[in-house]
């Protein structure tokens, strides 16, 4: 049974940030700091949605963070795990919805309770451009992490600005037994 980690809820919607295959019409990937809990990691979820006809895969994955959490939080090395992708195609293009990533096998890693993390979402391959992309719902200021984004490399977002997203886990008793 999976429960929620940490989150920010679609319902704070009012804006949105296009992600593409490359940097060469802007963010490739964005990010937000969460604080993780004992438990195995399941899913993650972002609220999102396709404009015009971007091909190819996306995918989430969770990082090290770096930074001041709140306020210049980025992702830092290589992910920790990274979810299983979703074809471009299976967003909708009439409206924003909840899209689900899901980690499995090796990349089912254990969270740290009060480790802070980021997650992210990437257009990780297939073609884009400036009127084919993934939008990633955001609203603003009532989720205590900070967002990123990745051009060339990760760098903070404005502050205010925070992607609606999910993380969900399996708990794990925050006591671990040890058998004699």
């Amino acid at each position: 049974m999976s429960i929620i980690a940490d989150s920010y809820s679609e319902a704070n919607q009012n804006y949105f940030y296009g992600i593409y295959t490359s940097t060469e019409y802007g963010l490739r990937a964005v990010g937000e700091s969460f604080t993780g809990k004992w438990g195995i990691l399941d899913k993650v979820t972002f609220y999102l949605q396709r404009f015009g006809n971007p091909t190819g895969l996306l995918t989430a994955s969770i990082y090290a963070h770096s930074g001041t959490f709140g306020s210049t939080g980025i992702p830092t090395g290589s992910p920790l795990a990274t979810s299983d992708t979703v074809n471009c195609s299976t967003v909708d293009t009439s409206a924003f919805e909840l899209i689900d990533f899901t980690f499995t096998g090796a990349n089912k890693m254990k969270l740290q309770n009060g480790v802070k993390y980021v997650v992210t979402v990437t257009h990780a391959s297939g073609t884009s451009y400036h009127l084919d992309y993934i939008r990633v719902g955001s609203g603003s200021n009532t989720h205590s992490g900070n967002s990123s984004q990745y051009s060339s490399s990760w760098t903070v977002l404005n502050v205010n600005d925070k992607f609606c997203f999910y993380v969900y886990i399996d708990p794990l008793s925050p006591f671990p037994m040890h058998l004699s």
